[in-house]
């Protein structure tokens, strides 16, 4: 089954079959799309984190149940990027270690040498996770 031609329904039970029913539990939501946070809470499992790193721009709320937070004790955590120097140790390094086996290098739909042509790639909806390399 294509990720990208299933509904929210089916994507959340495509998670807890992965996860014997538990959920997930860590949730990354980095495509910027506002819509993508109630679907992206429903995926974790109880004691989840919900990782909050592509809402970079824009204003807006969502619905958030207290009450749902509290109870499962779920996390959201949002961040634009690394101000501190410790997060090196907590996502680089982890990165690193797992990203092979995790293979985080399928995320990325588009590779850019520079002078990069991604911003346009990207507005145009062509690219959806873009890299520039700087170096080839």
């Amino acid at each position: 089954m294509a990720l990208e031609t299933t509904t929210p329904a089916e994507r959340a039970a495509l998670v807890r079959e992965w996860t014997d029913g538990r959920g997930a539990d860590v949730v990354v939501e980095a495509t910027g799309v506002k819509a993508a946070f109630g679907e992206g809470t429903d995926l974790l499992a109880d004691h989840g984190a919900y990782l909050v790193l592509g809402l970079y721009a824009g204003t807006g709320t969502v619905p958030l149940d207290p009450y749902r937070l509290t109870n499962r004790c779920l996390r959201v955590v949002g961040g634009l990027g690394a101000t501190d120097p410790s997060a090196h140790r907590t996502t680089i390094r982890p990165a690193r270690r797992l990203g092979e086996r995790l293979r985080f290098a399928d995320l990325v739909t588009h590779r850019f040498p520079l002078p990069a042509t991604a911003i346009g790639a990207a507005g145009s909806g062509e690219a959806v996770n873009a890299v520039v390399q700087p170096t080839t």
